[in-house]
């Protein structure tokens, strides 16, 4: 059985490899979807992480993964700075080249500028440096696998996966934040996936 603190790092590891692959998707094709098209991106074998602290006034995250294969393959990058007492410092997403990316399900490194990145949105914030490595841990590890949807409006997104994560360490910082000692981390490795989005 996990501790309290680690079962809530699982989920909010879950949950934010879940928002974000359905809200790259969304942002993806919003055009073809709504014509009555529907638009599908693969993830076939390929790494993933994301890592959270908070140390009780403040929190940071970073959620990394990839989409398409091929030519159409692209990082996904989103990272949030969060103050309890004035709100978003910085929160950040999009493409990244992928060469930024790197690892195995052992390890990976991610070391990006976002201010050099065209068409990176800095939704708060004027973005900076996103450098962390992941170390996998003994810690837990396991396997999903299933069908998930999201509704959005008129538009459906159909997900299907199949995975497998594992703890890890996480250090480095994310636009000038440090991550402390208490980072939980985690890493995937996609065995097959696809996500569609259609109305």
């Amino acid at each position: 059985m996990f501790a309290i603190g680690k079962r809530r790092a699982l989920w909010a590891g879950a949950l934010a490899m879940a928002v974000g692959a359905a809200g790259a998707l969304l942002g993806l094709a919003p055009k073809e979807a709504a014509a009555g098209a529907t638009v599908t991106k693969y993830s076939l074998k390929e790494l993933a992480a994301y890592a959270s602290y908070y140390d009780g006034t403040k929190s940071v995250w970073v959620n990394i993964y990839r989409t398409g294969s091929g030519k159409d393959r692209e990082t996904w990058l989103y990272y949030g700075v969060y103050s309890y007492y004035s709100g978003y410092q910085s929160y950040g997403y999009g493409t990244i080249p992928n060469a930024a990316f790197q690892g195995s399900p052992a390890q990976a490194s991610l070391e990006i500028d976002t201010t050099t990145v065209s068409g990176f949105t800095h939704y708060y914030g004027s973005g900076g440096l996103v450098k962390v490595d992941w170390k996998k841990t003994d810690e837990y590890s396991g396997h999903q696998a299933g069908m998930s949807k999201w509704q959005n409006g008129p538009l459906t997104t159909h997900s299907n996966y199949n995975y497998d994560y594992n703890s890890a360490t996480a250090s480095g910082s994310v636009v000038g934040c440090p991550l402390t000692s208490s980072t939980y981390g985690q890493l995937y490795w996609y065995h097959s996936g696809s996500h569609s989005v259609s109305n």
